[in-house]
Parts: C-alpha cells; structure tokens; sequence
C-alpha cells in the first residue's frame, strides 16, 4: 500500500482550494442577474405599473399548467428529447387544459443560458453535449456548472432579502408566457405551476405575485420538487408533491432549510401544514433523475405502467380536480 506523496497531497489541495472559490464565486455572483433587472440596468425595466390584458376574443382555457424545469435545464426551447417527450404526454392527459413550456425560471427576464448572454457559446455546446445518449466525462462535467448555476438561482429564490424581486421578475414572465397562450387577465382561470426538482422552490416563490397580477387561484404539482420555507407557499391553493420511493433528492429541503424543522413549528412552512395546504402523493419506486426517473418511458412499475405515463397520469388526475366545470 503506498501513501500518497507531499506533491499529490499538494495538488488535491489545489484542486480543492480552486473548486471551493469557485463555488464562493458562483454564490457571490448569484444575485446579480436579479438586482441589475431590479434596478433598471438591463434592457428590459422593472415594471411601474401590471401588465394590461389584450382584449378577450376567445374564451380561456379552463386551466392553465406552467412547466418550470429543473436545476439541469439550458433552454426550455431545446430541452432533452426525454423531457420534452413528457411534456407532449402531459399535455394530452390535462387536455382542455393548456400546458405553457416555454418558461426559463432560472432567470427574471426568462432569458436562456443560450440566450443573449456573454457565455452563450459555452452553454449551446453543454446543451449539445447533455443531448447525447452517451455522454462523456466533459459532458457531465459541464453539465455540472449548468446545475451548479441554476441552483445559485434556486438560493437567491429562497432568500428572504433578493428572493422577492427575483420571484418577481420570474412571475412576471410567467403572465407572459400565459398571455402568449390565450390567457387574459381578469379571466379568473386557475393556473397550475408544475415544477420539476428545484422548479418547485421557484414556483412557491412566484405564487404570491401570479395570485395578485392574475387575481385567480394558484395551485403547485412538485416534480420530486425541492422547496424552501418560503412564505410564498401561504398563497398557494394547494402543493401536490409527487414522491418517488427512491428519490432522496427531494428530502434536501427538509435538511437544508430550517423552517422545515419540528423546532420551528411557527415557520411558513408548517403554517401550510397545518392549513392542509399540502399532499404527498406515492409514485412508487421512482428516482429524481437518470434512469428510472419519473419521466422515464423505459422503466415499468409492478402494473407494467411505465414511470413517465404514470406521472403524466397523475398530473391530468390532480389537474381535472381544479378545472372550473362550466355551467
């Protein structure tokens, strides 16, 4: 057995000194996308006054489902095959429901990693890279910055002083993107955040701001979602979170932050708890991600359903509940 030498132990150290200041960096950094947008720096201004409503030629859709992705999403224009693949199955199982996926949450002016950016070059080739079904190892590992940045973001959300406008900015995006889709203010039409892993967290960030710009009901499907004790959730109708047995990722909420502790039994979170504003629903045996995910087509449950049906399923199920029934 031989023991590492003085000049191994030297560049572990190194390594270990450069990722640490990087992940100091990436935090430092975080909000600042944020507090430029806020402050009137960036191209698009901060809004002074709601958005007006265009005038109302068609009726709205009974229901409205915003899909915001998860902490590895690039460019919801050019997602994964296998993701966008559940997104066309959900969408046929909320059917009259309208599904909007064309949401970044990781940024407040819905710009994508391969929008108008300095690194746009970079994050297009990591998007190309993370299409592949085999990936190699500068694949993952630039996959990794991809996650590593988006979930800086998922902390600015959930932090009491720069989660405000960031949530914000990232509701305003989402009226949008409804207005896009034939929804017009004053409608009263509920919309349904469905937010996959740390989409969970952005989606009870914005529910307060989506309430009062759209003055409907607002109800939140977490993916294997990760939440913070924001207050946000208090304004939530209902958070449905679909738990798969094998995914562990989703208990980091209740690690990380402590509102979810039984120490603090006054926190937001266990305000919502006790209000019945929430629901665990059991998926079986799925992971958060990877093979045997809940978007997986190829991995069956005991009934031969396979993952992805199953979560399709079970998002149209809890979708019909709230759909207005029309007189």
């Amino acid at each position: 057995m031989h023991c590492p030498t003085a000049r191994t132990l030297d560049i572990v150290s190194a390594l270990l000194c450069l990722i640490g200041l990087a992940l100091l960096l990436v935090l430092l950094l975080a909000p600042l996308e944020s507090l430029r947008w806020w402050a009137g720096w960036t191209k698009e201004q901060a809004p002074e006054a709601p958005l007006a409503a265009p005038a109302a030629t068609i009726s709205p859709a009974p229901l409205y489902v915003v899909y915001l992705s998860g902490v590895a999403a690039i460019d919801p224009n050019q997602m994964h095959q296998k993701e966008s693949s559940f997104l066309d199955l959900v969408a046929d199982k909320i059917a009259p429901a309208v599904l909007v996926r064309d949401v970044f949450p990781y940024s407040v002016t819905n710009n994508p990693l391969t929008g108008e950016r300095p690194l746009a070059r970079l994050w297009q080739r990591v998007n190309q890279g993370s299409n592949k079904r085999s990936k190699s190892l500068a694949d993952w590992a630039s996959l990794g910055l991809v996650i590593l940045r988006n979930l800086s973001q998922i902390l600015v959300s959930a932090d009491p002083r720069y989660g405000p406008p960031t949530s914000f900015g990232v509701a305003k995006e989402i009226v949008e993107a409804l207005l896009r889709q034939g929804y017009y203010l004053d409608s009263g039409a509920p919309v349904m955040l469905l937010g996959y892993s740390g989409g969970g967290q952005i989606s009870v960030g914005c529910a307060p701001y989506l309430k009062q710009i759209l003055n409907a009901s607002v109800y939140v499907i977490g993916i294997g979602g990760v939440f913070s004790d924001d207050p946000g959730i208090l304004a939530v109708e209902h958070l449905y979170q679909l738990a798969g047995s094998k995914d562990y990722t989703r208990s980091v909420g209740d690690l990380l932050f402590p509102g979810h502790w039984f120490l603090f039994p006054r926190s937001d979170w266990h305000q919502a708890k006790r209000a019945g504003k929430m629901t665990t629903v059991d998926m079986g045996p799925m992971k958060h991600t990877l093979k045997g995910d809940y978007f997986s087509r190829s991995s069956k449950l005991a009934d031969g359903t396979s993952h992805a049906e199953k979560t399709a399923v079970t998002i149209g199920e809890l979708a019909a509940q709230h759909m207005p029934i029309k007189k």
